[in-house]
């Protein structure tokens, strides 16, 4: 049997296995008994870190950072190892590949605290643990997926800019500033899941504001892929975590995201908005102001 295999952009369930020792016997049994294909996971910088940081003496590093003590090369191949001893197809994932530097940061983005990062640290030094993990898990040949985080790096001062001082700091910023113009002012319209229309109408500034906003957050996003594919020369996919943010997502913020990935050459199987659920807690919002906003985005 192939496994593990890159499953492609298909709706699938996916599991974390904080403890393999623990969790894998009966998410094998249950993927077994109802011949599901599923994603085995961990959240990297979080759950998960290098061996040199799970075997690091105490004090070396933050406890928060590969805090079930299991490492990226273990939980990898004991999930391999588990899936053939099964019978069982399964994607393994490195889920929330983050250019943080703080582990205690990462955490507290899903233990409720809702503050805006503090952008403490250096992005070199986080793209340089981010290549630690990647050549570990590249290491193992059995990574099939990555969900690439650059939450950290959304700039939410942008929103409070005028449209002078957004359209102006454009021009600075981005080489292309009336392409981007004239990509995103002209009105769009799309077909929503549940088969209604809604329309993306929006002032040059707006426009401006959102491409500031993100703009960082897209070169990081690119630099991450670049790793990943740097270490990994076979076939896996993508996910971009757009969720762990203190704010909804709107639509004409994810028509920004996706397609300047794409123009980067960066296509996703799967993109994660917020769209207003929160770590372990049921959903407390309005459920059909939820439903059209799933709609839409």
């Amino acid at each position: 049997m192939d496994t593990p295999r890159y499953l492609g952009p298909l709706h699938h369930p996916a599991f974390g296995v904080r403890i393999p020792e623990i969790f894998l016997e009966g998410i094998m049994r249950a993927l077994k008994f109802t011949a599901t294909a599923a994603g085995l996971m961990l959240s990297y910088h979080r759950e998960t870190a290098p061996e040199s940081v799970i075997n690091a003496p105490p004090g070396a590093f933050e406890i928060t950072r590969g805090h079930t003590g299991t490492s990226i090369k273990h939980y990898i191949s004991a999930s391999v190892e588990a899936a053939r001893r099964y019978g069982v197809v399964v994607e393994i994932e490195a889920d929330h590949l983050a250019a943080v530097v703080s582990s205690v940061e990462a955490v507290k983005r899903i233990s409720g605290v809702r503050a805006e990062s503090s952008g403490a640290g250096s992005l070199g030094e986080a793209l340089s643990y981010v290549e630690e993990e990647v050549k570990e898990a590249a290491s193992t040949g059995s990574i099939n997926f990555f969900t690439l985080d650059s939450c950290d790096y959304i700039d939410y001062s942008a929103e409070k800019l005028s449209g002078y001082e957004a359209l102006s700091m454009l021009e600075q910023a981005y080489e292309d500033s009336t392409g981007i113009l004239r990509r995103y002012a002209a009105p769009r319209r799309f077909i929503a899941e549940d088969g209604g229309f809604f329309e993306v109408k929006l002032r040059e500034s707006e426009v401006a504001r959102i491409a500031l906003k993100l703009r960082k957050a897209l070169d990081v996003l690119e630099k991450l892929h670049e790793i990943v594919r740097k270490h990994v020369d076979w076939q896996v996919g993508f996910e971009i975590a757009f969720d762990e943010t203190p704010h909804l997502t709107r639509p004409e913020e994810l028509l920004f995201l996706m397609e300047e990935l794409r123009l980067r050459g960066l296509q996703p199987d799967f993109v994660a908005p917020n769209v207003g659920f929160e770590k372990r807690a049921d959903y407390r919002g309005d459920l059909g102001e939820l439903r059209d906003r799933v709609a839409r985005l």
